[in-house]
């Protein structure tokens, strides 16, 4: 069931109404609810390790970019997200989430020795893909090679596709608080949902089936399994998706799989640097693209480039509240159309 509108939403939609039947779209009515749903996010308390718990860099440009998502209505809205770390929880209870990836090699049922080098290669990759000062066209390189080498270890592994399902059934991956409510909303209103992720499709496939979250307005792009006629995992569907990659400019195979008419609006979810690249101006213009970051290990340097390219970030916050609260304003705004209709003619 739907929860009760909270007094924000309840003051944004009636401001809406009023403005829309005096044909004031555009009034300083409509308006404040925007700007109070901004200076709340800049009030946000901190967090226990200092920083605060919502950063906006710039709160004139996350206004004006509100503004033109409400203008063009939920009907022009769609969501990109990335799943691990951002739709899952970076940690539960005060223990880590695991990564899809990360699911079937935290997994009993695999050789000890697959499980070493798995160890190995994690030790060598990850400050790589952590360094936040390398190039990407030095790092692009390391990052293929990381993610054929975590396929090709699971390959090794002859696994069944039996127990390969039974592990993601009992993975340890938990989705954020409000994701549910979120992406129900997007079903209620089919607003086009693009869960594009460089982790296995197939695990987040079933996360969401076992949490009743999979529709017909939500897409996965990611990393498919691929298995022989006796059920034994060959290998990864083509292309391979990784950090860097994944873009749906670098990835034409996807391109066809993936709509944005004119006009779009857009809101992006990630945790990381290259998540704010998935989709780019070509296919949806900057100033009606709204960047949510979630920064799940907060330091001087990466909370400075954070801020620098998401519109919205939130330090240690594992919840969905904010993404939430975003998408109940924009439900809030009539669709233009209607308020064409309820505009008094002269």
């Amino acid at each position: 069931m739907r929860q009760a509108a909270s007094p924000l939403h309840q003051t944004i939609q009636s401001n809406y109404i009023k403005s829309t039947t005096t044909g004031c779209t555009d009034s300083t009515k409509v308006r404040d609810g925007v700007r109070e749903l901004v200076n709340r996010l800049l009030s946000c308390k901190h967090t226990p390790n200092g920083y605060p718990a919502v950063v906006v860099d710039q709160p004139c440009l996350l206004e004006r970019k509100l503004n033109a998502l409400l203008d063009r209505g939920i009907g022009a809205f769609q969501v990109v997200s990335d799943f691990d770390h951002t739709l899952s929880k970076f940690r539960h209870n005060n223990i880590s989430v695991p990564i899809t990836h990360g699911v079937f090699y935290a997994s009993s049922n695999l050789p000890p020795t697959i499980k070493q080098r798995w160890e190995d290669t994690l030790e060598f990759y990850l400050p790589i893909e952590r360094d936040l000062n390398m190039p990407d066209v030095k790092k692009a390189p390391h990052m293929v090679e990381f993610w054929n080498k975590a396929h090709d270890l699971l390959v090794q592994a002859n696994l069944h596709q039996s127990l390969m399902k039974t592990m993601m059934q009992h993975s340890r991956i938990v989705l954020r608080e409000h994701v549910h409510t979120f992406l129900h909303l997007l079903r209620e209103h089919r607003v086009p949902v693009l869960v594009f992720s460089a982790g296995v499709g197939d695990i987040i496939e079933t996360v969401l089936e076992q949490e009743d979250l999979c529709s017909d307005n939500l897409r996965v792009l990611s990393n498919f399994m691929d298995f022989d006629s006796e059920g034994i995992l060959t290998g990864f569907r083509s292309p391979l998706v990784h950090m860097l990659n994944k873009t749906i400019r670098d990835l034409p195979e996807l391109q066809k799989l993936c709509c944005f008419p004119d006009p779009s609006t857009l809101l992006l979810l990630g945790d990381s640097v290259a998540d704010t690249r998935m989709v780019d101006e070509q296919h949806v213009p900057s100033e009606v693209t709204l960047k949510i970051g979630f920064l799940n290990e907060p330091g001087d340097e990466s909370l400075a480039l954070y801020k620098s390219i998401y519109d919205v970030v939130l330090i240690d916050d594992e919840t969905f509240r904010v993404p939430l609260m975003i998408l109940e304003l924009l439900l809030c705004a009539p669709n233009p159309e209607e308020a064409k209709d309820n505009k008094p003619t002269s």
